[in-house]
């Protein structure tokens, strides 16, 4: 569920749609970025590519799961979310939204914390 949702977009000579500005404010994630969804003749709207790129902020229990594996960049945002230190990228399309970059992302942090954590273990057991 979401607080509030906002779109800024406008269409070009070539029916191509910019969204000019992406928000979406929830009580524990923002959401804010741009994009663009191409004009495909013959393609239904929900099926035209999407390109999203967002800034994500978060608080409370899911700025705590964030900062357990490293995702936050230590600032905040206007209404007090931190920041994600690295942008999502999305694409795909509106009815098949494309969020592989952010399970690389999110997979990326795992696999750090695991290695940062299984090397601690190691220098404990080895007396470093």
């Amino acid at each position: 569920s979401y607080d509030q949702i906002n779109v800024v977009a406008n269409r070009d000579d070539l029916l191509n749609i910019h969204l000019k500005e992406f928000s979406l404010i929830s009580p524990e994630v923002r959401l804010s970025g741009t994009g663009k969804i191409s004009y495909r003749e013959g393609v239904s709207p929900l099926a035209q590519p999407l390109e999203l790129r967002l800034q994500l902020g978060a608080r409370g229990r899911v700025e705590n799961l964030m900062n357990e594996v490293a995702l936050l960049d230590g600032k905040r945002d206007d209404l007090g979310y931190a920041s994600m230190a690295e942008p999502v990228r999305l694409g795909g399309s509106l009815e098949n939204v494309d969020r592989s970059g952010l399970k690389k992302i999110l997979l990326d942090a795992a696999i750090r914390k695991a290695k940062n954590s299984l090397l601690d273990n190691l220098g404990g057991f080895l007396g470093r």
